[in-house]
């Protein structure tokens, strides 16, 4: 029953779509805008970079609350990465795919972030320096994901030899970058809106 239910309170988790909450607030359905997904980019892209500060903050949390709920629910041992790499993929999916929103979601990097400090500090750390060093480096926000995804599955690896685990890594960074194939587009067309961008004009 655990099987089941770890990666289902974790989709719950998921589901909290705060870029959605906030462009409501702007009276704005963010999907419409820029990328046209709910997650901290495009929330950054198109409302700024403090916006886009706090949508990430609180992305992270939500893997970080699940993973943490998950654990003390089922008196489960924060050394077995089993289910935590369960409790992480159901958020991410859920962060994706929100059943609300007729499956129309972010892209999960913030969320990772929080999937990753959870389930080693450490890959979360080099995780984090990855994204904003190469983003800083390239000016684009997904080169500095792709590059978080590698530190991603090279410490999942180094974890663990599991099929599971390293099963689950590979689906998310799969996931990852199948979402993030239009950026990739729109850079090599020039219509990709820089980082640089968007912190001068905020």
């Amino acid at each position: 029953m655990e099987n089941w239910l770890i990666p289902l309170i974790g989709y719950g988790f998921g589901c909290i779509q705060t870029a959605y909450l906030i462009g409501r607030l702007k009276r704005m359905d963010i999907r419409t805008v820029g990328s046209k997904n709910s997650g901290a980019s495009n929330a950054t892209m198109t409302f700024g970079w403090k916006i886009g500060a706090s949508v990430t903050l609180i992305d992270i949390l939500k893997a970080v609350a699940a993973i943490f709920v998950i654990g003390a629910l089922f008196n489960l041992s924060h050394a077995d990465l089993h289910w935590k790499y369960m409790a992480g993929g159901g958020v991410i999916l859920g962060h994706d795919f929100p059943f609300f929103m007729r499956f129309r979601g972010g892209k999960g990097t913030a969320s990772l972030v929080g999937v990753m400090a959870m389930i080693d500090w450490r890959m979360a750390v080099v995780g984090v320096l990855a994204i904003i060093l190469v983003t800083i480096a390239t000016d684009y926000i997904v080169f500095g994901t792709y590059a978080m995804l590698l530190v991603f599955l090279g410490f999942s690896i180094y974890l663990t030899m599991h099929a599971v685990p390293i099963g689950i890594a590979v689906g998310l960074i799969g996931l990852s970058v199948f979402l993030h194939r239009k950026n990739i587009g729109k850079i090599m067309r020039g219509e990709e809106k820089g980082l640089r961008s968007v912190v001068y004009k905020t």
